[in-house]
């Protein structure tokens, strides 16, 4: 048998290492989701968006190789195809393809999306006025149940008694830090994002993505109209929609002082998008060389680009609502800290064993610190590995002990995940870790055969276990894989 790397019909690439297999999903961030071992069923790993094999660390939100929710698509720039190239080179590409090797390999680079799920309060940090609400999956009245059943990722601004006071924002929340809540940073202003916005059910309203300086970084009170006059006048910019039909960028420089930059009518298309349920697209990016420089698109087609020579580069992003009356839906948020960047390379090795090299570099200044990152995060099969769930750890001599929990990977040679007779599952063989270039003399593995939501798990982290967050520039992990001990 022999290494193969190949592409699929429907886009997806094949790596495959004798009869060990690998699919990365080019609508899912060129994720690996499915391992298998040929002839066994599979796959090995659980093929659900977030999942599989992939890559996510956490800096207050945890951008994930996969999807922005679990439910949502995370589409890459395939060679060779040019529509997919132009739609999404700026976020996620592959970046190299080696088919005809000995060695195949296969390397994604991207700008992973935050999870911003909003699925628990921990997810959001919201500002309203008086007689205003932020509705969210986990926090809404009866009346919205058949919408969050449909767009489970939904947010709604909602003002059911007009009055004067109809103004709010909603920004990803620092997840980690609960007391007092904190808002997620985008370090220097290095952000993009794009959401769906329906005003089908809103009057005298606008919405769209606020980019701007906090000037009280921690929680105000809801419906506090102070803090969303004060959020509201603080430097940035606001990319908004309204119910006139017209799109319109606006900055804010402070104090009250605005300035309309670019303003347009829609086209007819765009406004049937923004009165449909599922809403119309708009999108803001900056550019990391050209820090000035910022890039508008609606559906994806750019509309819009400046280089503003005394930008302001807040560190706080999110969505903007003023409503009338009615409603305004939020539907497939996608926010991304530009300043950090993952790479993903699999090699296929002799005697059915592929490698993995995962990077998360940022090189910029003052960047988050790292609670944890998964190198990869691996999710096995549930189904698959229903009856009989494994974890071992093997040292230097071979020996082999059956283990859970966390432990350092300086301590053993490998790790087995799998059934156990140990003829299906993965086999991790850690190569090297590195933080700055330097030994990461505490990575660990945390190993689970039952854990939350009865996941079977095998998560690989450069950082040590249970410490404050670190500060780096560079995280490095590689480690062989095989299907069987």
């Amino acid at each position: 048998m022999t290494n193969q790397l190949f592409r699929e019909a429907d886009g997806n690439v094949i790596l495959k290492s004798d009869y060990f297999a690998i699919r990365f999903h080019h609508l899912y961030g060129g994720t690996g989701l499915d391992w298998w071992r040929e002839p066994y069923p599979g796959p090995i790993t659980s093929d659900f968006p977030g999942a599989g094999a992939s890559i996510n660390f956490e800096v207050g939100q945890d951008p994930t190789q996969a999807t922005s929710d679990g439910f949502n698509t995370n589409p890459i720039a395939m060679q060779g195809n040019a529509t997919s190239i132009q739609k999404y080179n700026y976020y996620a590409r592959e970046l190299d393809i080696q088919a005809a090797t000995p060695y195949p390999l296969y390397t994604i680079q991207m700008f992973a999306p935050d999870f911003w799920l909003s699925h628990e309060p921990m997810d959001d940090f919201p500002i309203a006025s008086p007689n205003t609400n932020w509705f969210t999956h986990y926090q809404h009245p009866n009346t919205f149940d058949a919408h969050f059943q449909t767009y489970p990722t939904s947010l709604i601004f909602s003002n059911p008694s007009p009055s004067n006071y109809n103004v709010g924002f909603i920004y990803p929340n620092n997840e980690i830090q609960h007391t007092p809540k904190l808002l997620r940073r985008y370090p220097n202003g290095r952000v993009a994002a794009h959401t769906r916005i329906s005003l089908a059910h809103a009057k005298h309203s606008a919405a769209g993505i606020a980019f701007r300086q906090i000037l009280n970084p921690h929680q105000p009170s809801n419906n506090d109209f102070n803090s969303v006059n004060q959020t509201y006048n603080a430097p940035g910019y606001l990319f908004t929609v309204n119910t006139d039909n017209r799109l319109q960028f606006k900055k804010i420089i402070g104090n009250g002082t605005s300035k309309i930059i670019y303003e347009k009518s829609l086209s007819t298309a765009h406004k049937n998008l923004l009165k449909s349920q599922g809403g119309l697209e708009i999108e803001f990016q900056t550019h990391n060389g050209i820090p000035g420089q910022i890039t508008l698109l609606i559906e994806g087609q750019q509309v819009f680009y400046f280089i503003d020579a005394t930008s302001i580069l807040g560190e706080a992003t999110g969505l903007f609502g003023q409503v009338g009356s009615g409603y305004i839906i939020y539907n497939n948020r996608h926010f991304v800290d530009v300043s950090t960047t993952i790479t993903a390379t699999y090699k296929a090795l002799d005697n059915a064993t592929i490698q993995s090299h995962h990077t998360i570099e940022n090189p910029y200044p003052s960047p988050n610190p790292f609670y944890r990152a998964n190198m990869p995060g691996m999710f096995l099969n549930p189904t698959l590995f229903n009856a009989t769930r494994e974890t071992r750890a093997i040292d230097i001599n071979d020996n082999h002990t059956d283990i859970e929990g966390v432990y350092n990977l300086k301590d053993y040679k490998s790790f087995w995940c799998g059934n156990d007779t140990g003829t299906l599952g993965l086999h991790a063989t850690p190569v090297s870790t590195t933080i700055d270039d330097a030994p990461a003399t505490h990575a660990h593995v945390l190993l689970q055969k039952h854990g939350f939501n009865d996941e079977f798990i095998m998560h690989f982290n450069p950082f040590p276990y249970g410490t404050p967050p670190i500060q780096a520039r560079k995280i490095d992990m590689i480690i062989n894989w095989r299907t069987h001990l």
